[in-house]
């Protein structure tokens, strides 16, 4: 079905998504550094700009990286 917009009833939320990696003192030498993606919502959104040092507190989920989206093969990595 075909979805639409019903006007003054809808809600909107900010949505922002980040992508963070380790600090290159934090890493050993020649190695490259992990990125991890996160969703943030709402006041948190536009609030961290690129090379700002943060900590974050939450829940991680891995999500397996699918092949194909057609096939039901995964990759090992994971996003």
């Amino acid at each position: 079905g075909t979805m639409t917009l019903i006007h003054n009833q809808c809600i909107f939320a900010n949505k922002q998504t980040v992508k963070m990696q380790e600090t290159p003192d934090a890493i050993p030498e020649g190695e490259t550094p992990h990125t991890v993606s996160m969703c943030v919502f709402d006041e948190l959104v536009d609030q961290a700009k690129p090379g700002d040092r943060v900590e974050v507190t939450g829940v991680y989920r891995a999500v397996p990286i699918r092949i194909s989206s057609t096939r039901r093969t995964l990759k090992s990595v994971y996003k």
